[in-house]
């Protein structure tokens, strides 16, 4: 089976099903996307490699007037009949398309998300992306992202196939200082880059604080997110 065909009608439904049951995870990340920096009325917002929409749909409830991105077909008929659904159509609009090759125009959105995207990319695939973000983002614009770190031990387990099974989508993880450097070097300024503890309740309690220990501390950073400015 090659790549794409990880990304099936079966791969989508998955994800319709934990926004449609309030699944914990992706509650944990819709926090950590958007306490970093809430949406607000009418901001233009670009949710690239959108999916199924949850975020789209999260930043629409909020009043803000979003464009979601993906490449998947199949994704992209599941995000609008999503937005159908909870009558948020008129307010999101989602395109076929390439993320790193994006046809929409210069200095045209207040903010940007790579939610859960980067791991799922090519190295030279990234550097295009952040390429095209720059590009599309207003000055002052904000990019906001969140990512998983491959050294937790979940994430680890989850490569061996002892936790569940590996996720082959997740083809190059990117670290948190690889995402920080070159986002200054591409001209953004960094508001927030930090590391966060895992969604699990009470066991999170001890990873904040065990994560800070040298050596074994990068066993418990679950993800990371960035909230990056546009000079």
């Amino acid at each position: 089976m090659n790549l794409q065909e990880h990304y099936s009608k079966e791969y989508f439904e998955k994800q319709i099903k934990w926004y449609e049951n309030k699944s914990v995870f992706l509650n944990f990340r819709f926090k950590n996307v958007f306490s970093l920096s809430k949406p607000k009325k009418n901001e233009k917002i670009l949710d690239l490699g959108c999916g199924v929409g949850t975020f789209s749909l999260e930043a629409a409830k909020c009043g803000a007037v979003v464009t979601g991105i993906d490449t998947s077909p199949v994704a992209i008929t599941f995000a609008r009949i999503a937005a159908k659904k909870y009558g948020l159509d008129n307010k999101i609009n989602y395109k076929l398309g390439k993320i790193t090759k994006l046809n929409l125009k210069s200095n045209s959105f207040d903010k940007v998300y790579w939610a859960g995207i980067i791991e799922h990319i090519t190295r030279k695939d990234y550097y295009l992306l952040l390429k095209e973000t720059a590009r599309v983002l207003k000055k002052n614009g904000e990019l906001i992202l969140e990512s998983p770190t491959s050294s937790h031990f979940l994430e680890r387990l989850h490569d061996l196939n002892i936790i569940s099974k590996k996720d082959v989508t997740h083809i190059d993880y990117k670290d948190l200082d690889f995402v920080l450097s070159t986002l200054k070097k591409s001209g953004f300024k960094i508001k927030v880059g930090k590391h966060l503890p895992t969604h699990i309740p009470i066991f999170n309690i001890f990873e904040s604080v065990i994560m800070k220990f040298p050596f074994i501390g990068k066993y418990f950073k679950r993800r990371f997110v960035v909230l990056a400015v546009k000079t």
